[in-house]
């Protein structure tokens, strides 16, 4: 059996074959303490590339049926189309990011656990909310390339800009991305186990994210969200459940079967058992009093 060193050392050659360009396989932190295999390829033509994690693939590496010299092709060839699929547009400069005037306009905030986060948490911009930290990162690419660039500490230093400043520009950014839809007849299609279909009766249940349902948790800090939800349903007090860092659930919070106790015992038994671990965002639900316009538990 190939060992997963000689594995990413083959997978990083062929790389450099197929593109010309330097590849490099590295660590890469990603949300809530989990640590990938990151291949990135750069080329002539771009100082930007999509990271490939290369554990997954490792994994169907070792349950491939072919032999070694087989299974390693076949995995390349997928890794090779990936690649391509993810390029990003031709003329793409990273470091143009690194201006203020150019990054400002694709600022966005994210929402991410604090305490899972806490070494991510040391060289990057944040700010507070309750159990969770406030983020930023700067969204590059196309449509095909979806990619960002997390905001670190060394960047207030050289944009002279504090973190209170980027939060209220990445608010004007997504003042308009968001959306509302009702989630009572897709958790049941999904079964989601956060409740039976008794429960979900009579219950009034929406999703919030954003528009392309990608680390959309961060539009509960849209206060004109709120609003909406104020005038179209009627609801002065919502309980905000964090189903994972792209979506969040809202439930009217009259609603007497449900208490605080009971939906933090729902959402850690669905932590536990549903939600992948770097899509888990809290274990706790929030309550937002609209009539305040602000979060009180």
């Amino acid at each position: 059996m190939v060992s997963y060193d000689d594995f990413k050392e083959f997978m990083r050659i062929k790389a450099e074959e197929e593109t010309g360009g330097r590849a490099k396989v590295s660590r890469v932190r990603k949300l809530n303490g989990v640590v990938l295999d990151g291949l990135t390829i750069m080329t002539t033509d771009s100082n930007i590339s999509p990271a490939i994690y290369l554990n997954e693939f490792y994994d169907d590496f070792k349950n491939a049926p072919e032999s070694d010299e087989e299974a390693l092709e076949i995995i390349w060839n997928s890794i090779r189309a990936y690649y391509y699929r993810h390029l990003p547009i031709k003329g793409l400069d990273v470091n143009d990011f690194m201006s203020w005037d150019l990054a400002k306009n694709k600022l966005v905030p994210r929402l991410i656990n604090t305490k899972k986060n806490m070494e991510l948490l040391e060289d990057t911009v944040s700010i507070d909310l309750y159990d969770l930290s406030i983020i930023f990162v700067i969204k590059v690419g196309s449509d095909e390339f979806n990619g960002s660039i997390m905001v670190k500490k060394e960047h207030t230093d050289l944009w002279n800009v504090s973190a209170e400043e980027m939060y209220e520009i990445a608010l004007e950014n997504i003042a308009d991305d968001w959306k509302i839809t009702s989630m009572t007849e897709m958790l049941n299609e999904l079964g989601s186990g956060l409740m039976d279909c008794d429960e979900l009766g009579n219950m009034n249940i929406y999703v919030l994210s954003n528009k392309d349902g990608v680390y959309g948790a961060s539009a509960m800090l849209n206060k004109d969200v709120f609003d909406n939800i104020k005038k179209t349903y009627g609801f002065d007090r919502i309980y905000i459940i964090p189903s994972s860092v792209h979506e969040l659930l809202l439930i009217p919070a009259d609603n007497q079967k449900l208490t605080v106790e009971y939906i933090n015992m729902m959402i850690r038994e669905v932590n536990m058992t549903t939600v992948g671990v770097t899509e888990i965002l809290s274990d706790n639900v929030y309550v937002y009093d609209i009539s305040k316009n602000k979060l009180v538990a």
